[in-house]
Order: C-alpha cells, then sequence, then structure tokens
C-alpha cells in the first residue's frame, strides 16, 4: 500500500523517541513531535494550482529552510548549489522512467532512494543534518517540477504523495544507518589507537 513505509518509519522513530531516548536527549521531544505532525497530517493535501502537494512534505520544506536559515553565508550557497543538482537529478530520473521505464531494472522505491542518496553523499559525506537537508529539499522541490511539467501536458499529478514519501523513508533509513556505521567505526578506531598508544 502506498504511504506504508512512511507510516511504518515514523510511528517506529515515535516509539524510539518516545520510550526509548533519554529523557535528557536534545533531539527526544521534536523527533517525537515530529512523527505524530507527520502521521497526522499523512492523509492531508494541498491544492496549489496546477497540482497538489501532500502535507507532511511541507513540513519538510519548512523545517529543511529553518535548517538553513541557520548556516553561515558561504554553507547556504554551497546548499543552494547542491539543492539544484539534487533537484535536476531527482526530477531527470522521474521524468526517464516515465519515458523509458524499462531501465528502472530494480524496485522503483529502491532505486530512488539510492540514487537520492548517492547525490546526497557526494555532496554532504561528513554532514547528517546537511545530507538529509539537501535530500528533502531537492526531492520535494524535484516533485513540484516533475508535476508542473505533467501538468503542462494536460495531466494530474500529486507532488509528494504516498510513493513520494515512501521513497524518502527508505533514504532516512540508508542514510541513518550508513552515519551510524561509520559512527560505530570511527570510535571502534578511535578506542583501538587509544589503547595501541598505551601500550606502546
Amino acid at each position: 500500500m502506498s504511504g506504508s513505509i512512511f507510516i511504518g518509519f515514523w510511528w517506529g522513530t515515535w516509539i524510539v523517541a518516545t520510550f526509548l531516548l533519554h529523557k535528557r536527549n536534545k533531539y527526544r521531544f521534536p523527533l517525537a513531535l515530529l512523527s505524530l505532525v507527520l502521521l497526522i497530517l499523512y492523509p492531508y493535501k494541498i491544492q496549489l494550482t496546477p497540482l497538489s502537494i501532500q502535507l507532511p512534505a511541507i513540513i519538510l520544506l519548512i523545517i529543511g529552510y529553518i535548517y538553513i536559515v541557520s548556516l553561515s553565508l558561504t554553507q547556504r550557497l554551497f546548499m543552494m548549489i547542491s539543492i539544484l543538482i539534487m533537484i535536476t537529478g531527482y526530477s531527470g530520473f522521474l521524468l526517464m522512467s516515465l519515458f523509458d521505464p524499462v531501465w528502472v531494472i530494480i524496485d522503483y522505491h529502491l532505486m530512488s532512494a539510492i540514487l537520492i542518496f548517492i547525490i546526497a553523499q557526494l555532496l554532504f559525506p561528513k554532514n547528517l543534518f546537511s545530507h538529509l537537508v539537501c535530500s528533502i529539499l531537492g526531492t520535494v522541490q524535484g516533485e513540484i517540477v516533475y508535476g508542473v511539467i505533467l501538468t503542462k501536458w494536460g495531466f494530474s499529478y500529486n507532488a509528494c504523495s504516498g510513493d513520494y514519501l515512501d521513497i524518502c523513508s527508505i533514504y532516512f533509513l540508508f542514510t541513518l544507518t550508513w552515519f551510524f556505521i561509520q559512527h560505530i567505526s570511527s570510535y571502534l578506531s578511535m578506542k583501538s589507537s587509544v589503547e595501541k598508544q598505551k601500550h606502546g
């Protein structure tokens, strides 16, 4: 069912944030609140002529731009360029899969999530928040660009629908897993280095 991965991911995030994270963890309340808001707003969309957009995507878009405001001027410029790259890559992928779906050799959701992850990883290999923000802002706006192109051809399009939100959730899982593995690897490497210095 379209949107089931999205619902499962954010429901799991709410459970982790509410029951597993320490009460003093600064991310506990924001994560729990964001999860609930996205789950509540999931069935709703707004009509922005000539297309409609799911409300959870609007919330993520707002959060992303709030994050950009906190960056320095140089970081903002790089982020904007990165978002343009993501918009081009993602909307281009959607158009190519529309014109010639044969080359989408694996599950569409999985392939889209892998593409988003690869582009973001090339742009922000070490910064998790920038990685996520670039991907969300780029793909949401890529969906809008794709929707506008379709409406020019006489088709209706629901931007950031359940399928898109599923793709985002798979991407989130990829990214969080990748950064977790990097963190563990870095920690073990540092621990090994300290032990070697002690014995040396």
